[in-house]
Parts: structure tokens; C-alpha cells; sequence
């Protein structure tokens, strides 16, 4: 999320994350099993605020270059909606705001 701001980020290197990152560049990545990685790599853009503004206009322009808004909201409502079809063939169909209890 903070890539749409214009900030750099530190995640871990799983596999949503790693395609959109570029490991010093644009945020750092860090393997999960490391417990100090996480607070090493975000004590780095602390120490050098020069280098994380740099990082977040690189993110921020990736992001204007690579980012297409109304395809990420369909996916979400997409998402959405297949979890609540799911939930509504699991559980049956959620009462509407006028019924009882709803």
C-alpha cells in the first residue's frame, strides 16, 4: 500500500510482493526467517532519509508506469464476490439490511 504514496517499503520476500519491488531501488526485501532483517532493513531508510525519499519517487513512478487502477479494482470486486458467493452457498444467503437481526 505504501507504494501508492510514494513511500518505499520492506516486506518480505514471499511471493506477492517480490514481483513489485526492486531490492534497494524501490524498498528492500528480506527473507522471512531472519528476525533482524526486517528491523535492520527499516532502520536503514531511518539512517538515510536522502536514499528513502530517492526510493519512494522511484516506487511512485513505477507505480504511475506499471499500474492500472481500475484493473486492481475488478480483480478486488472479483475477489470479493467469489467470497461471497462461496460464503452464500456454504452458509445460504445473508438476510438484507431490513430483516431481523440484519
Amino acid at each position: 500500500m505504501g507504494r501508492a504514496f510514494g513511500e518505499p517499503v520492506a516486506t518480505g520476500d514471499y511471493a506477492l510482493e517480490v514481483h513489485a519491488i526492486v531490492d534497494g531501488v524501490t524498498g528492500f526485501l528480506f527473507p522471512l526467517d531472519e528476525d533482524e532483517a526486517l528491523p535492520a532493513r527499516l532502520g536503514d531508510l531511518l539512517r538515510e532519509p536522502e536514499r528513502c525519499a530517492a526510493m519512494g519517487h522511484e516506487v511512485l513512478r513505477t507505480v504511475r508506469e506499471r499500474v492500472n487502477i481500475s484493473l486492481m479494482i475488478g480483480a478486488f470486486r472479483g475477489a470479493i464476490q467469489d467470497d461471497l458467493d462461496i460464503t452464500s452457498a456454504t452458509h445460504g444467503p445473508r438476510p438484507g439490511p431490513d430483516a431481523p437481526g440484519g
